[in-house]
């Protein structure tokens, strides 16, 4: 950028290239918020602030203390709900863990910090100048109770938080819009107010869209002028239906406060199995190899940041074991449940395990929501009863688990009552109740959630939004209607658990296993024409429709995956197949009912 009055920024990804004009001078419009003449900034620290603490911030995020390190790691990629940046300068100071979304930072104090209370007050004084929240925690109370540190977390998170103040508050006036615009900044200098958006498609080779955009300006070229907005601020045209009733339902992040990613194993191959036993021989085998021979015979391949053969085996060995009681069931794709090795350590056996969530799946009978915060492909929505993975629904985006029902820490459990507590929002249960003249359980919560979920309607309504962020759920003000799609939601959970997997009833219409000979998957293949899925040159499942087969769970087109995925093995349970196939044609029944309710759901929400 030069300065000049007309900037144009190229940004040109998969065949489509997009034109920023940002128009400084006389035309320019002044943002603002609030009252009227009160200006929305936010902060920055000052350049020449910043290249004095970039140094101390890099150093401190590469050698953090172990409580910071230790709590990191239930901060990072969003498993709160919000983004957290660590080691983040925010005017002179350099804060330990900041969340620009919800203005909060927090705070991880060591010994030295009593020696300093003075100027710590000074400092907190003057962030929270700034309109920001900040929540102390020790070293001490990070490292021994780390539930009841997430637990603060969660619970200030859930408040709203204070608009965002002027950095001019308590100083001079701040400037007038027509100053601004009599002295507008220059691009340089970063961002200001004044810009304007225009967006227009441009397709064909590179070469093309240069020329093209050489020989344009935003006055001959069609561009359309867009208002980017909260939350996203997206650079295109955005054609949601009902979108600002959409974005005033609450996120599933609010209705369940607690929630995660999945399990990160970052090696697959070593720590999922079929069986409890080929997961009991190879963690006993991989325990007793020398390092470098377990990376050989296990094709480890080289350490990263957050897993490491050593660190592995250390923590398999740990307390004795390894114990064949930490073998557990984990969901790995859609209908797939295997087998893996649990000890809840963070950069042991698995890169991350996610014990804030995984722990309630494990104390006890729970459920969780399984579903993305965004995906490339098909929008997919699971119900786990058991732990499961960061890739379970979500071929190449990362998804999260929502469990129903907390349970009491076995180290802090003064935490909760000693008896398990929904994982739900507290003012959701107490509002349903007064629209609806009856209290719903959480397990009719979720599945009404669930249902929604499901409904066809409700994902090509709002596909642009589900592929950008965590979905929001319509709340019925009808009780009638809420127990109606409650129902529907329940029998999906039932199928997808397989509890109830009724088979298609009729000759032609029920899945059977046919065929003579080996039962060992060797080239999958379906033929519509028949409705076979054939396993190998004998033996194949009849009854499959084309409907069945391309149905898809997310990223997965789950009939074809189970299959794939168990291919040069031994077919052991083709009975399962059938009920997993029963169940996806039940699921399309029951999609078309819900949808045939769905309207009646947006028509009054509460």
């Amino acid at each position: 950028p030069d300065g000049s009055a007309d900037e144009n920024v190229f940004d040109i990804r998969q065949g489509v290239a997009i034109a920023l004009f940002v128009k400084y001078g006389e035309t320019a419009s002044y943002s603002q918020a609030g009252s009227a003449g009160e200006a929305f900034f936010h902060w920055q620290t000052a350049a020449p602030v910043w290249e004095k603490l970039k140094p101390y911030a890099r150093e401190m995020r590469k050698n953090p203390t172990p409580a910071e390190d230790a709590l990191w790691q239930h901060l990072r990629l969003n498993q709160l709900g919000v983004k957290f940046r660590r080691q983040h300068a925010i005017g002179p100071f350099i804060v330990d863990f900041y969340a620009r979304e919800a203005r909060l930072i927090i705070e991880v104090d060591g010994p030295i910090h009593e020696k300093q209370k003075e100027y710590d007050e000074m400092r907190q004084a003057y962030l929270e100048s700034l309109g920001y929240r900040v929540v102390r925690f020790t070293n001490e109370q990070v490292l021994q109770n780390m539930d009841a540190v997430l637990a603060v977390l969660q619970k200030v998170l859930s408040r709203s938080h204070p608009p965002a103040p002027s950095p001019y508050t308590g100083k001079a006036n701040p400037p007038s819009p027509q100053a601004m615009q009599a002295n507008p900044p220059s691009p340089q200098a970063g961002r200001g107010p004044g810009g304007r958006v225009y967006h227009a498609h441009l397709y064909g080779s590179r070469a093309d869209k240069y020329a093209w955009l050489d020989a344009h300006d935003l006055s001959t070229a069609g561009y359309q002028p867009i208002m980017p907005e909260s939350p996203s601020y997206f650079f295109t045209p955005r054609q949601t239906q009902n979108l600002q009733a959409y974005q005033s339902w609450p996120s599933v992040t609010e209705i369940f406060p607690v929630n995660s990613v999945g399990i990160v194993t970052a090696r697959d191959n070593l720590t999922i199995r079929w069986t409890p036993d080929e997961m009991w021989t190879t963690v006993l085998t991989f325990s007793q190899l020398s390092e470098e021979l377990a990376r050989t015979a296990f094709q480890l391949g080289k350490d990263a940041r957050d897993w490491k053969v050593g660190l592995a085996q250390q923590d398999v060995k740990r307390e004795g074991g390894p114990h064949r009681e930490k073998i557990v069931p984990i969901l790995y794709r859609p209908f797939d449940v295997r087998y893996t090795y649990y000890t809840g350590r963070s950069r042991g056996f698995h890169c991350m395990p996610r014990p804030e969530v995984m722990r309630h799946m494990l104390a006890g009978e729970n459920l969780a929501l399984i579903t993305p915060k965004q995906h490339k492909d098909e929008f997919g929505a699971m119900v786990s009863n058991v732990i499961g993975g960061h890739k379970t629904v979500a071929a190449f985006d990362i998804n999260y688990y929502f469990p129903l029902y907390l349970y009491p820490s076995t180290e802090t459990p003064d935490m909760f009552h000693q008896a398990r507590q929904p994982n739900l929002a507290d003012w959701l249960l107490p509002k349903l109740s007064a629209a609806y003249g009856f209290t719903p359980t959480p397990e009719e919560v979720l599945a009404y959630i669930y249902a929604v979920l499901y409904s066809p309607t409700y994902r090509q309504k709002y596909a642009q939004e589900l592929r950008t962020d965590f979905p929001r759920i319509p709340f019925t003000a009808d009780g009638a209607l809420f127990r109606q799609m409650a129902a529907l939601g329940q029998q999906l959970i039932d199928l997808h658990l397989l509890r109830s997997t009724p088979l298609l009833v009729g000759g032609k219409g029920g899945v059977k296993y046919q065929g003579q000979g080996s039962d060992v998957v060797e080239k999958v293949r379906y033929d519509p024409a028949t409705g076979r899925v054939h396993i190998n040159a004998d033996k194949y499942f009849e009854g499959v429709t084309p409907e069945m087969w391309e149905y898809q769970i997310g990223g997965y087109q789950v009939l074809e995956k189970y299959l794939k995925d168990r291919k040069g093995r031994r077919l052991d349970d083709p009975v399962r197949y059938i009920h997993i196939a029963s169940a996806i044609a039940e699921t399309i029944r029951l999609q078309q009912q819900i949808d045939a309710l769905y309207p009646q759901v947006e028509a009054q929400t509460i």
